[in-house]
């Protein structure tokens, strides 16, 4: 009822408004908020590992248990000490951000925060820390810094303000029951139906363990798991380099330690090393001044121990990569214990030099095997096969003797150009080979870059080779038949596909017959043979029959793909003077001193003249002389009449000689005459009978 009192009169005075948590606040060196509300309010929020700065230095939130509010002096306390000191310096003193004081509306505060989901609030929420980035420490500079801490401190103490931590880390601290209200009330003292109240606190000069339940860890932590039963908070202070806006910061440098440890016991904190740029840092050096009062038993990983304590050589820290370093030690004296970490890195600017090796492959296809009167395809392909471009690619080609392009080109040269990698470009040629033979053809690719490759084809030029021989008689006279034997062979190294002979029948004969199915075609007699293997060969024969005087050459040809043969037979075709002999008499029978008259004809029937044609005539006793007459003179030698020989008597020619007579006596008589020549080797005689009668 006392302390009920007491309350209602801090309140009277201050209007209504719950100065009273403000008093216990400023006593207990940090906010008690207590359920009911009071002069700061602060909207609840989400159980969570958090960090909050006030003033740029570090502020932690921790729960509130039974076993520290026991330890607390009474509201009398508070109420002596602390309450008009707590009225005078409410405005001087700096609100954190998110709180909104009620009593005076017009004083500037930072907007608080929406309260979270209900199904997030709870009987018992857990101590929650909240650090955000204050001032970076130095190793060197820390000693400095708790020399000016400690003065701080002592300065409180005069003041009849107890703070928790060192000046240079001061920190207000949100503290709210780990229990219910009634659980809170029981352990001042108060029946359970008592409405909860507020309770005024004085801080103990020694930090207060504070047991909560711990947030849960993620799944990188390495932080050791707590022991049944056991309550642990962690704390998270954060460091930005370089320091300013974060949103710039290359490095994030954290240490996660907890809130409070038993003197003896064990304590493990981290330090977390996070790159968050784009790009690798290199030479990361991590440097930790482990708290004084705490003896290092390992680390993981291991370090190297230095003078104020150990470092640890990250190296190359990779984009957005986090490294940890775990701290494993026993608390060895009592009060707070600050180790300080700070990171040093080098960044680098990096260039990349494409190296790339382009390479040419050349490709070069032609046949195999071709005809000597086929062209010969050929094609080249130039690809590059490597990382980079190949400039001013160019091919030459240098033709084997006896090769040439159609237009009598003796090589190939192709300006290419520049072919990117992986680029072909392909080309083609069309030759021709004046030989046959095996025939190696090499083409070369070139580059200013030095490169070069080489491509080269082998290709077998074949030609079947036709031969053919025709045989016949050299003289034939007119009329008569000649015969001519043809034959072909392939002496080639290839088929004559297709063979075909063909015969001109000349001007001046005419076809007979022929062998093997010839046939006779427009003057021509034409055999259709086939195929001609290498060393194959056929025989034919036709018979013609001059029907002229004169010379003839028979010609006949043989034609294959890609080989032919002519051959020729020559024939004189002679004529035959067929000399006819004929005497006749005009008159008979005739009387004795009757005249007769006898005609000579001598006639060429055959195919050539006659030369030096004689005539000799005989006359018998019983006839008498009177005249004569011919083509040539004649001379008389008694009963003989000689005619001079007549030079020429054509073919078909004739000759009439007349003989004039007188009969001497009777009787059957017979007038007698013959004919030489050149042609005649024996004199052809004839005789014409007369009848003389008295």
């Amino acid at each position: 009822m006392k302390r009920q009192r007491i309350a209602e009169l801090i309140l009277g005075l201050m209007g209504g408004t719950m100065i009273v948590s403000a008093a216990y606040v400023i006593a207990s060196g940090g906010i008690k908020v207590p359920s009911t509300g009071g002069f700061f309010r602060t909207p609840e929020r989400p159980a969570s590992d958090a960090t909050d700065t006030w003033n740029g230095e570090a502020m932690t939130e921790s729960l509130t248990t039974p076993e520290t509010m026991a330890a607390k002096p009474s509201h009398e306390q508070v109420l002596a000490s602390s309450v008009q000191p707590a009225i005078a310096q409410k405005r001087s003193r700096i609100i954190p951000a998110g709180y909104r004081n009620d009593a005076d509306p017009d004083e500037e505060m930072e907007p608080m925060p929406e309260p979270a989901p209900a199904n997030d609030r709870t009987s018992n929420p857990p101590r929650v820390d909240r650090t955000y980035q204050g001032t970076p420490h130095n190793p060197r500079t820390e000693i400095e810094k708790r020399r000016a801490a400690k003065a701080r401190v002592a300065e409180r103490e005069d003041g009849h303000m107890q703070p928790r931590r060192a000046a240079d880390d001061e920190m207000m601290t949100i503290r709210s029951s780990s229990s219910t209200p009634e659980a809170h009330m029981r352990s001042s003292g108060s029946s359970q139906d008592e409405r909860p109240r507020t309770t005024l606190a004085h801080s103990a000069p020694k930090p207060t363990h504070v047991e909560s339940p711990a947030p849960k860890a993620s799944p990188a932590s390495r932080m050791p798991s707590k022991s049944a039963g056991v309550k642990e908070t962690y704390g998270t202070t954060k460091q930005f380099f370089p320091p300013g806006n974060s949103a710039a910061a290359a490095v994030i440098l954290e240490r996660v330690t907890p809130s409070e440890v038993r003197l003896g016991n064990g304590m493990t904190y981290e330090l977390k090393v996070t790159n968050t740029t784009g790009c690798g840092l290199i030479d990361v050096m991590l440097y930790e001044h482990p708290p004084e009062g705490m003896e290092v038993r390992s680390t993981e990983p291991k370090v190297d121990k230095v003078e104020y304590g150990f470092s640890w050589a990250i190296g190359t820290l990779a984009a957005r990569e986090t490294k940890t370093l775990v701290v494993t030690g026993t608390a060895k004296q009592v009060g707070d214990l600050r180790g300080c970490a700070t990171v040093t890195f080098n960044t680098s600017i990096c260039s990349a030099t494409r190296v790339v090796e382009p390479s040419l492959q050349l490709v070069k296809t032609a046949p195999d095997m071709v005809m000597l009167c086929d062209t010969i395809p050929v094609k080249l392909r130039v690809s590059n096969t490597g990382s980079g471009a190949a400039k001013n690619v160019r091919i030459t080609d240098t033709l084997p003797d006896g090769w040439m392009t159609i237009d009598g080109q003796r090589s190939l040269t192709y300006a290419v150009g520049d072919l990117a990698a992986g680029e072909s470009r392909e080309y083609a040629a069309t030759l021709k080979s004046s030989s046959i033979g095996d025939f190696t053809n090499q083409a070369t690719a070139t580059e200013d870059g030095g490169l070069n490759a080489e491509a080269s084809t082998k290709t077998v030029v074949v030609k079947p080779e036709l031969e053919i021989t025709k045989t016949g008689p050299g003289t034939r006279y007119i009329g008569r038949p000649a015969k001519y034997e043809i034959t072909v062979a392939n002496r080639g190294n290839a088929t004559a596909a297709d063979t075909v002979l063909t015969d001109e029948v000349p001007g001046g004969t005419q076809f007979v017959e022929s062998t093997d199915g010839g046939m006779l075609k427009g003057g021509r007699v034409v055999w259709r043979l086939g195929d001609l293997n290498p060393g194959e060969s056929k025989s034919v024969t036709v018979t013609l029959k001059p029907t002229e005087k004169g010379t003839y050459t028979n010609t006949v040809e043989a034609k294959s793909y890609c080989a032919e043969a002519v051959a020729s037979a020559t024939t004189k075709a002679e004529g035959v003077p067929a000399m006819l002999l004929e005497v006749v008499d005009l008159e008979d029978p005739i009387e004795v001193d009757a005249e007769t008259t006898y005609e000579i004809y001598a006639t060429n029937q055959g195919t050539a003249e006659g030369t030096n044609v004689v005539i000799n005539v005989t006359l018998p006793p019983e006839l008498e002389f009177i005249s004569a007459s011919g083509p040539v003179n004649h001379t008389v030698g008694g009963q003989e009449i000689r005619f001079a020989p007549l030079p020429r008597l054509a073919e078909k020619g004739q000759a009439v000689y007349r003989i004039k007579v007188r009969g001497l006596d009777s009787g059957d008589v017979r007038f007698r005459c013959n004919m030489t020549s050149d042609q005649l080797q024996t004199p052809v005689e004839e005789s014409e009978s007369t009848h003389i009668y008295k």
